[in-house]
């Protein structure tokens, strides 16, 4: 039979599934019926019937939620911007979804950041450290990731790969990656504060002159960028480190002069704020101080040194010593009878290798040890440096072939000092241009009591330590308020000039009891028969030239001084005048515009023609 799927399916819904079958002819009383069987046809669609099946193209990401902020969106292109820093996002897959916890990782799901050039994809990629990755137990669709560290403004790039699957171990997107971009610009925070810091010093001392050798180094970080100091004699200085002079056999004394010389001599010293000072007064004791953080000190002195390769020994052996792990190691020549013993990590060295090769093989050995999780070894020529500062032992047939150096400097620490005149602040990671964090104007406390303002006299801003360090004269007893970009007033264009008042008075100026004594490049008036104790400090007198001057002090009834110099004619037996306002100030309309330097005031849609000559503004 010939299957049409659209005439059975017109024909189930038009004849109620009833069949019609071949007419069967019958003779009934002479007449031909028809008759017809309505027997129900079963309803065939004429297609075939395949299983239940589901398509595994794995979970989709949804949306991106950050725990403050707006909502990132994973529209491609979207690139979300964020005004405040999150320091946890929450992912959330398809419906139904279950992610397999064991497939988060630093692989499956990252973010990095565009750093300096603020482009993604370039070499300066920064990865963003992330402190941990959570599948939330109420939903096994969403993750939780918290970063390590706050984030500064930058660009970010959330990847998420094939490698995270759900617990069908089905991969994310059917194994494609798909990227999300946003950006954070929320500008600098201030993180803390800390007034009048407690600095403690610290002491370096050279222990054994004998065990100081060419290369060995020891770091001291203030407020910004550590710096690293090498002893140095042949050996070339490593990286950006700092060279203090140093010949094998060199005193104690001279040691110590040369240690207190590179430090004064590097960028940690200075007349900014956190600087640091080295100083000794006694041969071996160096003391560090500084005006605003305490220095850390630390120092890498464990040392190997192939004095004379021509000197080693088919199966000589060195011990290391970190903590509570212990490993010797083992010289193999290549092509002798023998072998290293059991437990022993084998350097193997051909006959005739020189001093600079087995320094790298020694090194190589100990970094592909269980050490190389603690100690880190680095070559340099004939020697080998050792992290972590592990102790060595030596088994040698000829002491002249290998030299082992610890032990040469120590550090304790120093006195306590409080510096009473600074106040250290401490600004997230989001650079801050020095023009403005070195700016004093930037900077302002305020008296709780009294609403005095002081600003400091320096302030020094570190960009690697994100802080800065406020130096002022003196800062006196009290509760104050610290206001960090204090917005400075600007008075040099119309559109924001100060919109000034005029000092009015219903009376007339007030002549004073007795006569005064004026004299040209003189801020004091002495007076006859004066009462000057009945004025106050900020009342206005009037000079025998017109002019106006504003009382600073009052010395008695018959001296008073003023905020500036008189310079007028000398002129005695002088009456004078003052204002009597009562403090009322009244708006004068319009704004005006102040230039320093000038006697000139210019204003737009003032009525300058309404004041009288002598009237304070």
């Amino acid at each position: 039979m010939y299957l049409n799927p659209i005439r059975d399916f017109v024909r189930k819904f038009t004849c109620h599934g009833l069949l019609r079958q071949n007419r069967l002819p019958a003779n009934i009383a002479g007449r031909r019926v028809q008759v017809i069987d309505r027997t129900p046809a079963p309803f065939n669609l004429g297609a075939e019937l395949f299983e239940s099946r589901a398509m595994l193209s794995g979970p989709a990401l949804i949306q991106v939620q950050p725990n403050i902020g707006t909502l990132i969106s994973v529209a491609p292109q979207a690139n979300t911007v964020e005004t405040v820093t999150p320091n946890q996002l929450t992912f959330t897959f398809s419906p139904g979804a279950a992610i397999d916890a064991t497939t988060l990782s630093s692989k499956s799901l990252f973010v990095t950041r565009a750093g300096a050039d603020m482009k993604l994809g370039s070499t300066d990629d920064i990865p963003v450290p992330i402190g941990n990755y959570q599948v939330d137990p109420n939903h096994g669709n969403q993750v939780v990731v918290r970063f390590q560290d706050t984030l500064p403004d930058d660009l970010y790039q959330i990847t998420i790969t094939g490698a995270l699957k759900d617990t069908t171990k089905a991969s994310f997107n059917g194994g494609v990656t798909q990227n999300v971009n946003f950006q954070v610009d929320f500008g600098s925070q201030v993180v803390s504060v800390v007034p009048q810091p407690v600095v403690r010093g610290q002491n370096l001392t050279i222990n054994d002159p004998s065990q100081v050798y060419d290369g060995a180094t020891f770091t001291i970080k203030t407020a910004g960028t550590p710096v690293t100091f090498q002893f140095q004699n042949t050996l070339p200085l490593v990286g950006n480190n700092v060279g203090v002079a140093f010949t094998p056999g060199d005193s104690l004394n001279t040691i110590t002069s040369n240690v207190v010389t590179a430090i004064n001599g590097s960028s940690l010293a200075g007349t900014f704020g956190g600087a640091l000072t080295a100083s000794s007064s006694t041969p071996g004791s160096v003391q560090l101080t500084s005006t605003a953080f305490s220095p850390l000190v630390s120092y890498s002195t464990s040392s190997l040194s192939v004095l004379d390769a021509a000197k080693i020994t088919n199966l000589d052996a060195f011990t290391l010593t970190s903590g509570s792990v212990s490993k010797t190691f083992q010289f193999k020549q290549i092509g002798t009878i023998g072998s290293v013993d059991a437990g022993n990590i084998a350097i193997n060295y051909s006959a005739g290798a020189t001093a600079s090769t087995l320094a790298t093989s020694i090194a190589s050995a100990i970094n592909g040890s269980a050490l190389g999780a603690s100690v880190t070894a680095t070559a340099n020529g004939s020697a080998v440096f050792l992290t972590a500062n592990p102790s060595i032992s030596l088994a040698l047939t000829d002491a002249g072939f290998l030299a082992a150096y610890q032990d040469s400097l120590s550090v304790a620490d120093g006195t306590l000092n409080q510096m009473l005149n600074t106040i250290n602040v401490y600004f997230n990671q989001n650079p801050i241009s020095a023009a403005i964090a070195e700016d004093p104007a930037f900077y302002q406390i305020i008296s709780e009591s009294t609403g005095t303002t002081l600003e400091p006299v320096k302030v020094t801003y570190n960009a690697s330590g994100f802080n800065a360090v406020l130096q002022f004269t003196t800062l006196p007893s009290g509760a104050f308020r610290l206001q960090i970009g204090a917005p400075k007033v600007l008075n040099n264009t119309t559109a924001s000039a100060t919109n000034v008042g005029t000092l009015f008075s219903s009376l007339d100026l007030q002549a004073l009891a007795g006569t005064t004594t004026w004299t040209n490049g003189s801020n004091v008036v002495t007076g006859t028969g004066t009462l000057f104790t009945t004025l106050k400090a900020g009342q206005i007198l009037q000079d025998p030239d017109g002019n106006f001057y504003t009382v600073q002090g009052i010395g008695g009834n018959t001296s008073l001084t003023l905020t500036t110099t008189y310079l007028g004619s000398s002129a005695s037996g002088q009456t004078t005048y003052t204002p009597l306002t009562f403090g009322k100030l009244s708006p004068i309309a319009g704004t005006t515009f102040w230039s320093n330097g000038q006697t000139l005031v210019t204003g737009v849609d003032t009525h300058f023609n309404r004041l009288l000559s002598g009237q304070i503004l």
